[in-house]
């Protein structure tokens, strides 16, 4: 039996991959003989870039597709665009046609965040106290949260929003390039001792930030008020 046709590969790459690594997965079939043997799928980034190479034996899908993947590191970017493409090889070592190339969105490094107010150290609370500061990302931000002593993460507020509670406060602070303003008004604890802040983002690719930012605050509540009795002149 000759086989001189060529396998099929398809794949549906996500649009954002983040992350360390990731996966890329896909089906491949041989359509001569049906079912046939897909002895390796190639993965090539960019048309001047590296081919990654999976061998088989491949497990097998319910309607006879050959299903692959690839968990490939990622390097050191922030929200670069890559080209992806893949073909397939069959057992006869017939070469498959190339996908389309398909564009997806890097992203490896997480956010960085910065907590501007309170400072460790500063007197804060008891009550309602506002928490701001900035987060940086070469792409962009998903998300800040904010924890106090280790309680529940609590979403801040970002850009606009953000603004107009610190403008509130009465603070106008400039914003760097590739950064968003956040703020929360936290529930600070009315008993004496330390406060722990911390605060954390996620990005567009959803990687998130650790460890969490952390400042260590004091509450006003711990400040000892003597009672004011009036002197005894005679």
């Amino acid at each position: 039996l000759i086989d001189n046709v060529p396998p099929v590969v398809e794949m549906t790459p996500p649009l954002v991959l983040g992350g360390a690594t990731a996966l890329i997965d896909g089906i491949a079939h041989d359509p001569e003989p049906f079912g046939g043997e897909i002895q390796s799928v190639v993965l090539q980034v960019n048309e001047d870039g590296p081919t990654l190479t999976v061998s088989g034996p491949f497990p097998v899908n319910p309607v006879g597709n050959r299903m692959w993947h690839i968990l490939q590191n990622l390097p050191a970017v922030e929200g670069e665009e890559f080209q992806v493409r893949a073909w397939a090889i069959d057992a006869a070592g017939n070469v498959g046609e190339p996908t389309d190339w398909q564009t997806v969105i890097v992203d490896s490094l997480p956010p960085r965040t910065i907590i501007a107010a309170p400072e460790n150290g500063d007197l804060v609370g008891p009550g309602l106290t506002l928490v701001w500061g900035i987060a940086q990302d070469g792409w962009g931000i998903d998300e800040v949260q904010v924890s106090v002593n280790g309680g529940v993460w609590q979403t801040a507020a970002i850009g606009d929003d953000a603004r107009a509670l610190v403008n509130a406060a009465g603070r106008q602070p400039g914003v760097p390039e590739n950064a968003v303003l956040w703020a929360l008004m936290v529930s600070l604890p009315v008993q004496p001792g330390p406060v722990v802040i911390q605060a954390r983002s996620t990005d567009w690719a959803g990687n998130v930030e650790s460890p969490a930012q952390k400042v260590r605050a004091g509450s006003a509540a711990s400040r000892i008020w003597l009672p004011m009795t009036p002197m005894n002149t005679n």
